[in-house]
């Protein structure tokens, strides 16, 4: 399908950079290179300083090959020159540079000028197969605004293990409090909902933000998708929610499971839950209202890792799972 740049464009794609400038040329490439392409793509520098050179060959898909040198730019300059030459002639891409706000603040940055009916997330470390669109396309094409797709992600691109990964039956703005499914590149947003409802991801939250009342480098992504089935539920439009296999989604893995097991991620949990349970409490919603209060001392006990307290985790889990529609 070919691009009418005047027109709108069927997807709105976010790409935000921060010291991922080694990647970048690749998840560029996978965006430009699609068999799909009624898109536009919006590519925020959050104030990226760039990276040493000698970092472009770490963690790198093994088919990969570089093209681009830049042995002669300045690091500052790296994803600019990068983007230029991939994508500077291209009128679907644009590129943005701000000082650093992080994550969240440069998704809002590109949230504030995208057209597109259906916005897709692709992290600047990643990448996509070339029929990732297409494929999205055939799942949204004709679908209501209050269309919800999911994908299911069990494995990296490198990796052959399956990640143990629990899918709701159903998923709801309750089960988005404790459940980790909707992360960011993993769901299909409608421009019209976030705009209708205008939703936004909170600053105080995610990598890098320099929110002068910053809660955690994490959970912006799951607080964004409860808000959008939240602000759905409540509407006279119910989310329509289904899960679909991964369309071609290449998630590039850093140690997650050191990540898992990060006790300044694990507490920053609890702290989220503290922090929004007076909201949750507030709730017309019963059931966001026992989540709300039990999340603070689940992720507590999850924290403190004791013998006694794994005891405890698993009847909570199982409890919250069942309460907030899960099975």
């Amino acid at each position: 399908m070919s691009h009418d740049p005047s027109s709108t464009p069927f997807f709105s794609l976010i790409v935000p950079i921060y010291k991922t400038e080694q990647y970048l040329e690749q998840c560029l490439s996978s965006i430009k290179n699609q068999s799909f392409q009624d898109f536009e793509c919006i590519v925020v520098n959050d104030g990226s300083p760039g990276v040493e050179l000698a970092k472009f060959t770490e963690n790198q898909d093994a088919d990969w090959q570089p093209q681009i040198d830049l042995s002669q730019v300045p690091q500052n300059k790296q994803a600019e020159t990068i983007f230029q030459a991939i994508c500077g002639q291209d009128s679907r891409f644009q590129y943005i540079y701000q000082e650093n706000q992080g994550l969240s603040g440069a998704r809002n940055t590109a949230l504030k000028v995208i057209r597109g009916q259906w916005i897709l997330n692709v992290d600047s470390d990643d990448w996509i197969l070339p029929d990732y669109l297409q494929k999205w396309f055939l799942e949204l094409k004709d679908q209501p605004p209050q269309t919800i797709k999911v994908f299911r992600l069990n494995r990296c691109y490198n990796e052959d293990y399956l990640w143990q990964v629990f899918y709701p039956k159903n998923i709801t703005a309750a089960n988005c409090l404790h459940t980790c499914v909707m992360g960011s590149f993993r769901w299909a947003m409608n421009n019209q909902i976030i705009k209708k409802y205008n939703l936004t991801y909170d600053e105080r939250l995610g990598a890098g933000t320099k929110h002068p009342q910053a809660i955690a480098p994490t959970y912006e992504d799951y607080r964004f998708a409860y808000l959008y089935v939240d602000a759905l539920e409540r509407s006279e439009h119910k989310p329509i929610v289904t899960l679909i296999d991964n369309p071609g989604y290449q998630y590039r893995n850093f140690d997650q499971g050191k990540k898992r097991s990060d006790p300044t991620l694990i507490w920053s949990n609890y702290k989220i839950a503290k922090v929004f349970q007076k909201e949750y409490l507030a709730h017309p919603n019963w059931k966001i209202k026992i989540t709300g209060l039990i999340l603070p001392y689940w992720h507590w006990l999850k924290a403190k890792n004791h013998p006694i307290t794994l005891l405890l985790r698993k009847p909570i889990s199982l409890f919250l799972r069942l309460l907030t529609d899960c099975y």
